[in-house]
C-alpha cells in the first residue's frame, strides 16, 4: 500500500514515515531509517514526526541517547505531540530519570486521556519511585478500583496454591 501511495504523491513524506513506522513494527531496520532520512528531505525542518519516528527507531535499537534527542526535538517543535511525551517518557525510565519519567507520562496521560498505556506507564514510574500509593491511585483510574480488587486476590489465591 504505501509503496504505490509514494509513487503517487512523491513529495508527501507522511506515506514515507508510515512505512518506516511498518518497517520498523516487522523489524526492517535499515529500510525503515532509508525512509525516514528520505523523509526528512521532504519536510520543513519544524515538523515533529520525523523526530518522532526516529525517535521510534532509536528506541528499538535501544539507542537511549538518540532516542531522548529525537523526541526532545519533536517536543521542541510541537510540545503537545503526546505520543512523543510517551515515548520520552519511557526512554527516561529506562535511563533511571524517575522525575523527569514521571513528569512526561503525566503529560501524556493528560494529552491522550484515551491511551490507557500513558496511565499504565505513569503508574509504573510511581512504583518505581516507591510512591505506591500514587501507583495504586493511577492503577486503579485505569482498570478501575473493582477490577484491581479481584486481580489482587485472584494473585492471593494463586500465590496461596
Amino acid at each position: 500500500y504505501y509503496t504505490k501511495a509514494i509513487a503517487a504523491r512523491p513529495n508527501n513524506a507522511y506515506e514515507l514515515l508510515s512505512r518506516a513506522v511498518v518497517r520498523l513494527a516487522r523489524n526492517e531496520n535499515e529500510k525503515a531509517d532509508g525512509d525516514i532520512a528520505a523523509a526528512a528531505q521532504k519536510v520543513d525542518n519544524n515538523h515533529p514526526y520525523v523526530e518522532y519516528v526516529k525517535g521510534l527507531s532509536a528506541l528499538l535499537k535501544g539507542a537511549n541517547v538518540d532516542a531522548r534527542t529525537a523526541f526532545e526535538t519533536a517536543l521542541a517543535r510541537y510540545d503537545q505531540h503526546g505520543p512523543s511525551m510517551l515515548y520520552l517518557a519511557v526512554v527516561l525510565l529506562r535511563q533511571d530519570k524517575l522525575e523527569q519519567a514521571e513528569q512526561y507520562a503525566n503529560k501524556a496521560a493528560v494529552a491522550m486521556p484515551f491511551l490507557r498505556e500513558a496511565k499504565l506507564l505513569l503508574a509504573v514510574v510511581q512504583a518505581r519511585k516507591q510512591d505506591y500509593k500514587a501507583g495504586m491511585a493511577t492503577l486503579q483510574s485505569v482498570t478501575g478500583a473493582d477490577t484491581l480488587g479481584k486481580m489482587a486476590a485472584a494473585l492471593n489465591s494463586a500465590l496461596e496454591s
